[in-house]
Parts: C-alpha cells; sequence; structure tokens
C-alpha cells in the first residue's frame, strides 16, 4: 500500500500543478489483468475522491465489476447533482448495465474489442456514445466509427459528429 500512496500522492501534485480535463483511468478489474481486488478498490475510490474533489470527469476502466463501479461513485458521492460525469473506457459490459452507467452522467465509449457486441452498440444512446481505439493507434478510428455505425444503422458521418460533439462536451471543449 506504500507504493500505491506515492502514487495517489504523485497524482495529487500533477493535478494541482497541470490543468488536467479528466482522472483516470481507474476501476475495477476482476478480469486477468486486475491486480489484487482490494489494491484496486482503495486506488479508485482515492482517484474518484481527487475527481469529486477537483469536479473532473473520471475515466473508469471496468471488467465484470459494473455494480461494483456504480456503487463506490455513490459512496464516494461522485453521482451527487452537478457531478462532472465521465467516460467508461472500452465499454464492453453487460446490455443490462448501460442504463446505471447513463443514469450517472457517464458516456460509454466502444472499442475495436466491442464492435461484435451488436445488441451493447445500438442500447447506448447516441448522447452517451463515444468510440476510441484503445492502443490500436488513432488510424483506426475510422473503421471503429464505420463499424458502429452499422451496427446502429446509421450514417458514418453522422456517428463521427455526434461523438465528437458527446466528447468535447464530456472533456469541456466546446
Amino acid at each position: 500500500m506504500e507504493g500505491l500512496q506515492l502514487a495517489l500522492d504523485a497524482l495529487t501534485e500533477v493535478l494541482s500543478l497541470r490543468r488536467p480535463i479528466a482522472v483516470g483511468e481507474t476501476g475495477l478489474d476482476k478480469g486477468w489483468r486486475g491486480g489484487p481486488m482490494e489494491l484496486q478498490r482503495v486506488a479508485y475510490r482515492a482517484q474518484v475522491r481527487l475527481a469529486r474533489e477537483r469536479q473532473l470527469p473520471l475515466i473508469v476502466h471496468c471488467v465484470k465489476a459494473h455494480g461494483a463501479c456504480l456503487a463506490a461513485l455513490e459512496e464516494e458521492g461522485f453521482l451527487a447533482p452537478g457531478s462532472p460525469g465521465g467516460m467508461v473506457h472500452d465499454f464492453g459490459g453487460p446490455v443490462e448495465m448501460i442504463s446505471g452507467w447513463v443514469e450517472a452522467g457517464f458516456f460509454l465509449s466502444i472499442s475495436p474489442r466491442a464492435l461484435d457486441r451488436v445488441e451493447v452498440l445500438r442500447a447506448i444512446p447516441a448522447e452517451r456514445l463515444l468510440i476510441e481505439t484503445d492502443d490500436e493507434g488513432l488510424d483506426r478510428l475510422p473503421q471503429v466509427c464505420s463499424a458502429v455505425a452499422r451496427a446502429r444503422n446509421e450514417e458514418p458521418a453522422r456517428v463521427a459528429q455526434v461523438t465528437e460533439s458527446n466528447a468535447r462536451q464530456l472533456f469541456g471543449l466546446l
């Protein structure tokens, strides 16, 4: 836990010295990439508090832990009126969790890994949809946009326009 505290102290200092547009990526991962769950919980809650204190959007990484991630946001007071919300990075969760994230004021970002999840792609409201390439490079973004558009029976230009607008809103780049 000492190493975690050093990392959190460094993050706090960076947030004080710079003009960040969000806090994260942070969250809970019950998949193969996640570390010890207790350490994840402590780190996630600390970063939720930092985002709340600084009124910054939160970028959430969530694998098989959507209920726990949302519960922690509620318990840490992040979902209070006027919250800056955030985004769930690389959303591939169950369709049933979409409404919980949307009600919490979060955007859901689709990466290449979720392009085969047509029911998820269709269920995300347009005003809460984002697209990303994750670690596959920006040159892949048009492909992601086209695949999302196909799944939603929309024009790629419309998906691009909506997701750009959503990203600008989320990060205060209007």
